[in-house]
């Protein structure tokens, strides 16, 4: 699930076989994870290239700046 809150796209994981939603992908040995941005936000609506993002482990939700992926 992925919601607008606070000038950032928060996105939530998905609980149970049936819920869908995300994959976070892990790109290299040392774990760090990448996700296509264009799933949630629109092909059009994005950036291309990598962006910035934070685990916000207090929501339970991954943070990606607005500003650092809309054009």
């Amino acid at each position: 699930m992925t919601l607008v809150r606070d000038d950032a796209r928060w996105l939530y994981p998905t609980r149970g076989p049936a819920g869908g939603g995300l994959l976070l992908k892990q790109r290299n040995p040392a774990g760090d994870r990448c996700v296509l941005l264009t799933e949630t936000l629109g092909a059009r609506a994005v950036r291309p290239g990598p962006c910035a993002a934070m685990w916000d482990a207090r929501a339970g939700a991954l943070r990606v700046p607005l500003d650092d992926v809309a054009r």
